[in-house]
C-alpha cells in the first residue's frame, strides 16, 4: 500500500483559517474494519504529510481510490463531488495539529481515526 499524488496534487487557497493547502492522492482501499490497515493508513497519511502542516494554517489530505480514472494518468478533472464515492480518507491538520482523520466508504463518513471509533450511523462527507 502507497499513496501516490494525484495531478494536479496540490492546491493553495486563503480558506477559514487563512493560509491553506489541501493535497490529493490515490492508493487501494483496504477495509476500514480491519485495525492493521487502519494503522497503515495513517503511517502513510502522517509521514506523506511530514512537515508541511507546521508551514499552514491549514493542511488537508484526501486519499482516493484508485479507479481507471484516479490513477497516474488522472488529467485533474474536478475530484470533490465528482468521485466522492471514491474517497477512503480525509485528514485535516489546523495549525499543525491534526483535528480530523475520517475513514469515507461510498461518500459517508464510516470512522473516526483520532477517536478510534467506528460511525454508527454513517453519515454523508462533506
Amino acid at each position: 500500500m502507497e499513496l501516490t499524488p494525484l495531478s494536479p496534487y496540490q492546491h493553495a487557497f486563503i480558506g477559514h483559517y487563512g493560509n491553506s493547502r489541501a493535497d490529493y492522492f490515490f492508493s487501494s482501499r483496504g477495509d476500514w474494519r480491519d485495525a492493521g490497515y487502519r494503522t497503515r493508513l495513517d503511517d502513510l497519511v502522517r509521514n506523506t504529510a511530514g512537515d508541511t502542516p507546521k508551514d499552514l494554517d491549514s493542511y488537508s489530505l484526501y486519499v482516493y481510490e484508485k479507479t481507471a480514472t484516479l490513477n497516474a494518468g488522472f488529467d485533474g478533472d474536478a475530484l470533490r463531488g465528482v468521485h466522492d464515492a471514491d474517497l477512503i480518507s480525509f485528514t485535516r491538520w489546523t495549525r499543525g495539529k491534526v483535528d480530523i482523520f475520517y475513514l469515507i466508504e461510498d461518500g459517508d463518513v464510516v470512522y473516526d481515526v483520532l477517536e478510534d471509533v467506528a460511525i454508527n450511523p454513517p453519515w454523508e462527507f462533506d
